[in-house]
C-alpha cells in the first residue's frame, strides 16, 4: 500500500503545484506528512464503504482535455465528498 500512497499524494501535490496558487503551494507542503501518515486510514475508510471518492478520474480526463471548467467541478466534487466524510 506504500507505493499506492506516495502515488495518491504526489497526484495531490501536482495538482496541487498546477494551481499556481503560492498559499495554497506552501500551506499544502505543510501537510504532506500528515497526509502520509493519515492515508492509510482514509483507504481503509473508502474500502469500508465500497465506495471510492469522486474526482480523480474526472479531475485527470479534464486536464487532458485542457477543460478548466470540468477540473474545477471535479475538485468541488472531491472536497464535497471529503467534507461529508469528516462529519459523518
Amino acid at each position: 500500500m506504500a507505493a499506492y500512497t506516495q502515488a495518491d499524494i504526489a497526484f495531490h501535490v501536482a495538482v496541487v503545484n498546477a494551481s499556481g496558487n503560492g498559499l495554497l503551494i506552501e500551506l499544502y507542503g505543510g501537510i504532506i506528512e500528515v497526509m502520509a501518515h493519515m492515508h492509510q486510514q482514509v483507504v481503509d475508510a473508502t474500502i469500508a464503504d465500497g465506495v471510492h471518492p469522486p474526482g480523480h478520474r474526472a479531475l485527470v480526463d479534464a486536464v487532458a482535455a485542457g477543460d478548466a471548467a470540468a477540473a474545477r467541478a471535479a475538485v468541488h466534487s472531491y472536497l464535497d465528498h471529503a467534507r461529508r466524510g469528516l462529519s459523518a
